[in-house]
């Protein structure tokens, strides 16, 4: 009925040094379980899962009216910023302990994978599935 994914990702400073956090999304609900409270437990458990492995803070870019509802703030707030020095409504984090983000900073970086992968090698993996129709969505960031 849903589920969360999350990967490793990195606040880095200027001087070199580097703090791993988590990244995640997306988080998707089977259609007819929307609204039923899904996707906030999924958020919830594995907040608390992330923090039990010592992670201490967590970036997303995610829907600006769902994620602040469960804590999230804009990475302004914590001193963080894109790789190439960005900030916006739906880059956003959330410290699982006190300072997690906030008491590091700096600019945050994806895994490569997520930031290089050419849209060539995209399309022929994505050949290999039965793929749905594409649609674009009115508030779908480009």
């Amino acid at each position: 009925m849903g589920a969360i994914f999350y990967s490793k990702a990195w606040l880095r400073k200027e001087t070199g040094q580097e703090k791993e956090i988590l990244l995640f999304g997306p988080l998707c609900v089977a259609p007819g379980w929307q609204g039923c409270g899904v996707g906030g437990l999924l958020l919830e458990e594995t907040l608390a899962l992330a923090k039990e492995a010592g992670y201490e803070g967590i970036v997303i870019f995610g829907e600006p009216d769902y994620y602040p509802g469960h804590g999230f703030r804009t990475c302004d707030h914590f001193g963080v910023t894109t790789a190439d020095g960005k900030n916006f409504d739906a880059f956003m984090g959330i410290e699982l302990v006190e300072g997690g983000l906030s008491g590091f900073g700096g600019s945050f970086y994806a895994p490569e994978v997520f930031e290089d992968l050419p849209e060539e090698e995209n399309e022929a993996y994505t050949q290999r599935f039965d793929a749905p129709v594409k649609r674009k969505f009115p508030d779908q960031w480009d």
